[in-house]
């Protein structure tokens, strides 16, 4: 019962720390109270608790934002996480081979989204990209999410897809079930993705998927670069480069 009691405080604990959204960044106890069903009470011994980790901090009147602790936990992230580890050295090395201005970027899935995580400039790229580091992204849109839906399981895509259906036929992915599926079988079968302009015009953009040890996709590896001649004739190249790349972080 008292274990019960420990994860219902915890949810509850994540369900206040959850509400600071790039939507919403400012939250008093009163609005989260609101928010949540809370008694006012309640809410700010949860803020205060998060305020004392360091994950909120007060700025003015009784508001809130997040705190100097997510600040330190992203620099533990870029310097510590494995992933990202394995991902940087090879980029590193990708660097040497493609002299394209242009943005390798590695992404992971999180809660049926895909979540860029670490990027790498070759040269001067000179453009905005919609992949931005810590941007939530819809797995129907762009090659480093279409990429990871391919590899999901069919109880999970399915439901994603019927719920954003105008959307996904829009990306390409087909008006029904049936097609959609299959158009992800075959993304699946060729191990990479290509898009264009479909996030952000004048852009093109490969990547292939990056699975865990228990085989299931966790993220992908890409690349993206303005869409001109040069581009398109190392293509070829460039998909072998990101596929290679990706099965290198994988292993």
């Amino acid at each position: 019962m008292q274990g019960a009691t420990l994860v219902s405080i915890s949810d509850k604990l994540l369900s206040v720390f959850g509400l600071f959204t790039f939507e919403q960044p400012r939250w008093t106890v009163e609005q989260a109270a609101e928010e949540l069903g809370l008694a006012p009470s309640t809410t700010y011994r949860y803020f205060r608790k998060l305020s004392d980790a360091g994950l909120i901090v007060a700025i003015s009147a009784g508001q809130y934002v997040l705190g100097p602790r997510i600040a330190m936990l992203d620099r533990q992230m870029r310097m510590l996480d494995p992933l990202i580890a394995s991902a940087d050295k090879l980029m590193q090395r990708l660097e040497q081979t493609i002299e394209i201005p242009s943005v390798l970027f590695l992404c992971r899935l999180y809660r049926n989204q895909v979540m860029c995580i670490y990027t790498h400039d070759i040269g001067n790229p000179g453009f905005a990209y919609s992949y931005e580091r810590g941007r939530p992204m819809p797995l129907h849109r762009g090659a480093a999410s279409k990429v990871i839906m391919a590899h999901l399981p069919a109880r999970i895509v399915r439901p994603l897809i019927e719920k954003n259906q105008k959307d996904v036929t829009a990306a390409g992915l087909g008006s029904t079930w049936p097609i959609t599926k299959k158009r992800l079988r075959l993304i699946r079968n060729a191990g990479y993705v290509v898009t264009r302009g479909e996030l952000d015009r004048g852009l093109f953009g490969t990547a292939s998927p990056v699975f865990g040890e228990d085989g299931h996709v966790i993220g992908s590896l890409g690349i993206v670069m303005k869409e001109n001649k040069a581009a398109e004739q190392r293509l070829e190249q460039l998909i072998e480069q990101i596929a290679e790349a990706a099965r290198a972080i994988t292993a």
